[in-house]
């Protein structure tokens, strides 16, 4: 028999060696691939973003300005206006991050694309995260139950529940009628922070991303419209640098010229440029855009024009707020109850507000 000499032996012990570390190693590599979550764990996809660290311009905390959730590997939506809002505050890519309860930040690779008129925005992180989310292939409006929004309510992660159905949709967006707890108060803008947070299904599908709030009406911009975004419309590419402004000024360049066209989504980029404007304290400058949008039949379009027409004494808000409640816009509903039920702007009629306001209450609306 032949012997094994101390130089075979060791190339017999590195060849056992490397036999049992590809059995060892490449299961620990597939485990590194993140997946698909389930609806129990969807919180694992979803995340609060960010700047750094406290700083001179930033008072003495980091600043919160909205959600973000994964949906590939290392891919992530959120909306366009938590972007900008960021960049407002000065805040370059190295600056964002994404934060977790217990787990590690992640940090901002580069933006990929932003639409202003679908307000999202796609960007890629340098680490994986814990998994992502699969978007619907609709939203199956007829079936929109036991839906939930996931979020960062003032920086704290939430499941918001859905209360009520909901009654209102449109080709661009929905609402979704949120369970008020009593640890977030009443007021408006009680759901601060979520904006880039996904609404999912019963399965954990994205169906929604929540973009703006009235009170405990979230608005969500349809999963068809994150699908047509992802494949490239009404979106900017980004250069990938770390300055965010280019890449912003052109989706904002966009988008006005958008409104110079005459199909259903210039109506929307009508409603996006007066809300981007009022948020700068300019929309009364901009009431054109809002009142074209309304005129053009898009509900929430109607809703905020009337109550325009309200803060500056105008009789003519309850026609407006009317049309958007026969829409079955619920806050609509509720307003223009409350007038028939008070005769602001037109005849009392206390049956009938009571009646409109009560639809309201179905529909999820808690003023």
């Amino acid at each position: 028999m032949k012997s094994i000499t101390p130089r075979s032996r060791l190339v017999l012990n590195c060849s056992v060696f490397s036999f049992v570390a590809l059995f060892i190693f490449i299961p620990l590599q597939a485990q590194a691939d993140v997946g698909p979550l389930s609806r129990e764990q969807a919180h694992l996809a979803v995340w609060k973003i960010h700047n750094v660290q406290p700083g001179e311009r930033w008072g003495d905390r980091p600043h919160n300005r909205g959600t973000t959730v994964q949906v590939e590997s290392r891919l992530f939506i959120t909306n366009a206006h938590v972007l900008r809002g960021l960049s407002s505050r000065g805040a370059t890519l190295s600056e964002l991050r994404l934060s977790q309860r217990g787990s590690r930040d992640l940090t901002v690779k580069r933006v990929i694309s932003i639409s202003e008129v679908y307000d999202l925005a796609l960007f890629e992180t340098h680490e994986e995260g814990h998994g992502y989310l699969r978007l619907a292939d609709n939203a199956g409006f007829d079936q929109l139950t036991r839906l939930a929004g996931l979020g960062h309510v003032n920086g704290v992660y939430r499941e918001l529940a859905q209360r009520g159905v909901p009654s209102y949709e449109d080709s661009f967006s929905y609402l979704v009628a949120i369970a008020v707890s009593t640890e977030f108060g009443k007021e408006d803008g009680f759901l601060a922070g979520t904006s880039g947070g996904p609404i999912v299904n019963a399965n954990g599908e994205i169906v929604g991303v929540m973009t703006q709030s009235s009170y405990n009406i979230a608005m969500a911009v349809r999963v068809e419209r994150l699908n047509n975004f992802l494949g490239g419309d009404e979106a900017v590419a980004c250069g990938g640098l770390n300055d965010l402004q280019p890449c912003l000024l052109e989706a904002w360049r966009g988008l006005e010229k958008r409104t110079e066209d005459h199909d259903s989504m210039s109506v929307i980029a009508r409603f996006q440029l007066w809300h981007h404007r009022k948020e700068m304290e300019q929309g009364h400058e901009f009431m054109s855009l809002l009142e074209v949008a309304a005129d053009a039949g898009f509900a929430p379009a109607r809703h905020d024009f009337a109550q325009f027409q309200y803060e500056q004494g105008d009789s003519g808000r309850y026609k407006w707020m009317k049309l958007a409640s026969d829409q079955e816009l619920p806050q609509a509903q509720y307003r223009a109850g409350y007038c028939e039920y008070r005769g602001y702007g037109v005849e009392k009629d206390v049956v009938s507000g009571k009646r409109l306001m009560r639809r309201a209450f179905r529909q999820g609306f808690d003023p």
